[in-house]
């Protein structure tokens, strides 16, 4: 099986039916239960494009050593991203296109808050993938990022 993510297919190994690493496996789980808008997202470096009715959330995940800080370029490449997707937009449909940021990495206050006045929503995932819960973590996102998980 293949997981296609920003034009890169990811294998999934035969044996467990799971992604090769944790940020595929988190990046699945999105793909698996929400609206993904592949159109969306092509060509741009962005993980995943959800839609809901007229929103859209321009999904990155990054995960690594939870012990280290948020790469210091996250902000401006969750802008691009966006703004990718915003010139996939039909003007007329009037959507709103906004950045989310699925991570294990330290946020500091000073990121939260740069974050937070660019727009980009935070959702934090456990430190480390041993410790997944992927109902909290579905829970989380639906909750910060306003989208229902579909049946």
């Amino acid at each position: 099986m293949k997981f296609r993510r920003s034009g890169i297919n990811a294998a999934i190994s035969p044996q467990t039916s799971q992604p090769a690493n944790w940020h595929e496996r988190i990046s699945l789980d999105l793909a698996q239960n929400f609206h993904v808008d592949d159109q969306m997202i092509e060509p741009t470096g962005a993980d995943l494009a959800i839609r809901e009715g007229s929103r859209v959330a321009v999904v990155e995940v990054k995960t690594g050593d939870p012990n280290l800080p948020l790469p210091s370029s996250t902000a401006s490449q969750m802008r691009m991203y966006v703004a990718d997707v915003q010139k996939k937009v039909d003007p007329a449909q009037e959507m709103e296109v906004f950045p989310v940021l699925v991570t294990n990495y330290q946020v500091s206050s000073a990121d939260r808050q740069e974050l937070a006045d660019q727009g980009i929503k935070i959702v934090e995932i456990s430190p480390a993938e041993s410790l997944y819960d992927r109902n909290a973590f579905f829970n989380s996102f639906s909750s910060i990022v306003g989208f229902q998980k579909q049946s």
